[in-house]
């Protein structure tokens, strides 16, 4: 799904900082050659965080939930997705995230009063609205319009305050379109926070529709590792995630559409990103911020807005 202008720029942002590395070679500072230090930087960064992927996915494994057999992977299947995981992680930390106001800026002409409900993106922990410029361009190419993203601040906050934050938007987007409802797609702790301002904030009478990727209802282990209110709040079976789902086999008048990885790197156990009372969508092959990047997922995002009227 990562479009040819997206590929693109991140070779250019490669490319300049290859050219930067030669320009600043002779330079010494202390006795240390600046391009000799760039470089070396840059590879440590990278080595750290191939490092983190592979631990994550032993971890995973480790701690994983069973497969079916029909959903187990190969090992060149499951190299392959270990590479790419590597490969998302850089391309969202040097292009997406820095770049995010740019990247994800309205088309002219895409914020209309039209019979398509408005579609809210909700990015997860320590993430910005830049994560999701792949998939915007995959539904403006289709056709899609009325599509927003925002900020969560502060990134180790509590999800409650993120839900107020979503609530505040929600209106702003309804006043903005003339529409009475939105969907709302959420990865990883956006799906949460969706949830929070659904069931917390009176959001299930401005919501038609949550499609949730990759989230972590049930907790993950993994949180025990990360710092914020957030992370200790998305620990397996947490007291504020038992208190969520509460009522998670009770239908409500949202339709829900859960969409996950059950080779996940970083929901562990797999299981947890399961939703009662949602439709859950399990997906193979896919890591952590391949999800969000996979054209698989945007097909179904895809299918799943243009079908709400």
């Amino acid at each position: 799904m990562i479009s040819l202008r997206l590929a693109l720029l991140f070779a250019l942002e490669l490319a300049v900082l290859f050219v930067i590395c030669l320009l600043v070679w002779p330079i010494s500072i202390a006795g240390a050659k600046v391009g000799i230090v760039l470089v070396l930087a840059f590879i440590l960064f990278y080595l750290i965080r191939v490092a983190i992927v592979l631990l994550e996915f032993l971890l995973a494994y480790l701690m994983g939930s069973p497969r079916d057999p029909e959903m187990r992977l190969s090992p060149a299947a499951a190299a392959k997705m270990v590479a790419d995981e590597v490969v998302h992680f850089l391309m969202v930390m040097l292009l997406l995230l820095p770049l995010a106001r740019r990247l994800v800026t309205p088309r002219r002409g895409m914020i209309t009063a039209s019979k398509q409900l408005p579609v809210l993106f909700v990015h997860g922990y320590v993430c910005n609205k830049g994560i999701w410029a792949p998939m915007l361009g995959y539904l403006w190419r289709r056709g899609l319009s009325n599509l927003f993203t925002m900020d969560l601040e502060t990134p180790f906050g509590d999800i409650e305050d993120y839900a107020k934050a979503v609530a505040a938007r929600v209106e702003r987007i309804c006043e903005g379109t003339r529409s009475s409802k939105v969907i709302l797609v959420g990865h990883s702790m956006g799906g949460l926070v969706a949830r929070a301002y659904i069931e917390h904030l009176g959001g299930e009478k401005r919501v038609a529709k949550l499609i949730s990727i990759g989230v972590p209802h049930h907790g993950t282990r993994l949180a025990r590792v990360a710092p914020g209110i957030n992370a200790s709040q998305m620990r397996l079976n947490s007291a504020w995630l038992d208190e969520l789902n509460r009522d998670e086999n009770v239908r409500s008048g949202i339709e829900h559409v859960n969409i996950y990885s059950v080779h996940d790197n970083v929901v562990v156990p797999q299981t947890s990103a399961e939703f009662g009372m949602a439709h859950n969508v399990p997906l193979k092959g896919k890591g952590h911020f391949g999800l969000v990047f996979a054209k698989e997922v945007g097909q179904i995002v895809y299918r799943e807005v243009a079908s709400v009227r």
